[in-house]
């Protein structure tokens, strides 16, 4: 059992909590849930942004990031953005996400699979998209599966992250996902899938 990794999945300025929401029937739910009190700034990835990030990328419609008619595994996140402290929620905070496609490809012409969104005044956020592909580094050595995301809100530092998922058998051989400690700890941004029992 990870305990550590079933404490708190942290993805933002402070640290994102995120629960299980299944709004959608989808089959995989990102598995963020505060086991009890833990209050550690989120890190940020060691591969930052990396090179695929793209610019004013359009706000999120319908909590839909990935379209219905988007290949791939459906995956639903969700979750809250607390300030430092892990009490306070910041409301209208600006969640920006881009990722791959099942294919481990990039749109970097348009905008398919990036998007941005704002916390609600609880400071949630929630958003549906896919499964994100791999590509390969190296002719031996794929990037893991991962999910960039950038936060910010005034009055607080800009955060830009990366989240990876359990199991992934890329992880160990990549030089950021596989980091355990210091500045770039990815051991909290491993997260979990649950698949959602919701039919109908």
């Amino acid at each position: 059992m990870k305990n550590r990794r079933d404490f708190i999945k942290k993805l933002g300025i402070g640290s994102f909590f995120a629960g299980i929401t299944p709004f959608f029937n989808t089959p995989l739910l990102a598995n963020f849930t505060k086991k009890k009190p833990l209050c550690d700034a989120t890190t940020a990835d060691a591969y930052g942004q990396g090179p695929f990030y793209t610019a004013n990328a359009p706000q999120i419609s319908n909590n839909m990031l990935a379209s219905n008619s988007e290949p791939g595994d459906r995956l639903v996140i969700s979750g809250t953005v607390y300030t430092n402290d892990c009490v306070n929620p910041i409301s209208g905070a600006l969640v920006d996400v881009w990722h791959a496609d099942d294919q481990g490809n990039y749109d970097n012409v348009g905008y398919n699979l990036r998007g941005t969104l704002y916390t609600d005044s609880n400071g949630n956020y929630m958003y549906e998209t896919i499964l994100p592909g791999k590509y390969p580094l190296t002719p031996t050595q794929n990037r893991p599966s991962h999910i960039h995301l950038k936060a910010s809100a005034a009055g607080h530092n800009n955060l830009t992250t990366q989240v990876y998922f359990e199991n992934d058998i890329d992880i160990a051989a990549d030089a950021a996902a596989s980091i355990t400690s210091g500045t770039y700890d990815a051991t909290d941004r491993i997260i979990s899938l649950t698949q959602n029992q919701t039919t109908g």
